[in-house]
């Protein structure tokens, strides 16, 4: 009878990887509840694909809109006709992935927060630092000033006019407050006609 030449005695760890220290326990439970099932896009209730059809979309285009929209929350058949009237699908869903309802994302986009660099994040952006006043945002992006630059500004008590006037003489909005307030200097008359808005 033949022997294997290669066998080892009992006990001795050859032949595979051996961890130096011992495992954690798992952390998964077999008796937790599972998850419920994200709703699938794709799928419509009958009702749901009479709206959409009523609407004007073809089941295509009305998988297309869910789809897409599916991560910043499914979208409706009247959401997306609204949205639809404005915009193209990605663009609606830049918009409302940045946080806007489609009746702010058309002001926004109106004064010209669209297509980027100053779209939908952009206007977030000068949104959450001037709040909901497009127009006056562009106002002050036109003039080159940042979102949070524009903020600190008009929190000193400056329009885009007057705000150009200090920080082209090289003043921060902090120091123009307290030459005005000392009466070192006085700025232009902050109107829309001066030339700089």
């Amino acid at each position: 009878m033949a022997t294997n030449p290669n066998r080892v005695p009992a006990g001795v760890p050859t032949g595979g990887r051996f961890a130096p220290l011992a495992h954690p326990r798992p952390t998964i439970s077999l008796d937790a509840e599972p998850a419920a099932p994200a709703e699938d896009p794709m799928v419509f209730s009958a009702e749901e694909a009479a709206e959409w059809k009523r609407l004007g979309f073809s089941r295509p285009q009305a998988q297309v809109w869910r789809t897409l929209t599916a991560p910043a929350g499914m979208i409706s058949a009247g959401e997306a006709g609204s949205w639809s009237r404005s915009f193209r699908v990605l663009e609606a869903v830049r918009w409302r992935s940045a946080g806007f309802a489609e009746a702010e994302a058309s002001r926004w986009a109106g004064a010209g927060f669209t297509p980027e660099p100053r779209g939908p994040a952009s206007a977030a952006a000068w949104s959450k630092a001037l709040g909901p006043n497009p127009k006056q945002a562009r106002e002050w992006a036109k003039l080159g000033f940042e979102p949070s630059e524009a903020a600190r500004w008009r929190d000193a008590g400056f329009g885009t006019g007057t705000a150009m006037h200090w920080a082209n003489d090289a003043y921060g909005p902090a120091a123009a407050a307290r030459a005005v307030a000392e009466g070192k200097m006085t700025p232009a008359e902050d109107n829309p006609d001066d030339g700089w808005g």
